[in-house]
């Protein structure tokens, strides 16, 4: 059992959460008002809330409306936000984000997502059930006849498939894709590629310089393998009951399945915390 005390020698500054899977449960909600009772202790301490999610910026801002502090690392680290404006950007190369675009669009079964800082971008022969599911992520989405089309800057590239595939073609994926391009995987048949170096972990660190607060000072939840970089940084890293084994080594202790609101169940009784239940 990892002794929390030991762990965080002193009051966290900034907590950071996963979205799917972490804070939100089965249903792709949270108990608003359980949270801002709680932000609102947090704000108090003078420590800050981040939601650290492989969604759509624009996506993310619909769950937090009427929480202006909250910041944002969204595209699994390719945007750093506030709710007023983009921070900090790293989007691909054009020819990076061309070569990976040949390539995945030669992959049977699989659906890509552009998606840039403006808005996501599908091509109109995009499977209608996919679009539609895709959609649910992604509130700005455009239709395009080709990707020479998207004048915007690519940040990723998101990708479909069957859950049972996402194994075998991050493999495939790994050998095929061009230089730079890197695949991660939150799991439920959905991959990311970003740039070679991005990911939560080194944008929350950026984040974190820019605020003037150590990883030592930050609490994160995660429950997907686009999450460990996070969970390796932080002084406390979580890993949700419902994420797989192999994220759960990552972190230093396991908190409540995100059907249970496990985020804010281990945040509300987190010993030594001035915003916990039991400082």
């Amino acid at each position: 059992m990892v002794d929390l005390s030991a762990r965080m020698t002193r009051p966290a500054r900034l907590v950071a959460v996963d979205m799917d899977g972490t804070f939100l449960d089965a249903e792709s909600a949270y108990d608003r008002v359980r949270f801002g009772r709680f932000n609102q202790r947090l704000q108090a301490a003078g420590a800050r809330f981040v939601v650290a999610s492989g969604n759509q910026y624009w996506q993310l801002l619909t769950y937090f409306d009427g929480f202006p502090d909250v910041f944002y690392i969204a595209e699994n680290g390719a945007l750093v936000a506030t709710a007023e404006r983009v921070l900090r950007v790293a989007p691909f190369e054009p020819s990076a984000v061309a070569a990976a675009l040949d390539f995945v669009d030669r992959l049977p079964g699989v659906s890509t997502l552009a998606c840039g800082v403006k808005a996501a971008y599908a091509r109109y022969d995009t499977d209608p059930g996919v679009l539609e599911m895709m959609r649910r992520y992604y509130v700005r989405l455009e239709l395009v006849d080709g990707w020479a089309e998207v004048d915007d800057d690519v940040v990723k590239l998101a990708l479909a498939c069957p859950a049972e595939r996402t194994g075998a073609l991050l493999a495939e994926l790994a050998i095929g894709l061009p230089r730079g391009v890197v695949p991660t995987s939150s799991g439920h048949g959905s991959i990311d590629l970003v740039s070679h170096g991005v990911n939560k972990g080194v944008a929350l660190a950026w984040l974190g310089e820019r605020l003037g607060i150590a990883a030592e000072e930050m609490i994160a939840f995660g429950d997907g393998g686009n999450d460990v970089e996070m969970l390796a940084l932080v002084g406390l890293g979580v890993a949700m009951a419902n994420a797989p084994d192999d994220v759960k080594k990552h972190a230093d202790v396991v908190a409540g399945a995100h059907d249970d609101s496990g985020v804010l169940e281990f945040l509300e009784h987190l010993p030594g915390q001035p915003w916990s239940n039991r400082s």
